[in-house]
């Protein structure tokens, strides 16, 4: 599907339309927790298509999005290292 996007107006319709339901997904557990942001984008699929990637960020226009660049369990082992060290 993301190979034929350039050509393929279904194609588009179906990640613009996935990118779209993810981010009513967000709107619901930010106001289900009581949470402003930051949106973290996270996974392989969405951080290595970038169509979706765009179609998540336009459907959460005034969120502010970033990027998880590196693998989550860096996060955890980072995290737990200056739980030791405190």
């Amino acid at each position: 599907m993301f190979q034929t996007a350039e050509a393929d107006a279904g194609s588009r319709h179906i990640i613009e339309r996935a990118g779209s339901e993810l981010g009513k997904r967000v709107a619901e557990v930010q106001g289900a927790l009581g949470l402003a942001g930051p949106v973290v984008l996270a996974g392989g699929l969405l951080l290595n298509q970038p169509r979706l990637e765009d179609a998540v960020r336009e459907s959460l226009p005034h969120m502010h999005c970033v990027r998880l660049e590196e693998a989550p369990v860096e996060g955890a082992v980072r995290l737990a290292e200056e739980l030791l060290s405190a």
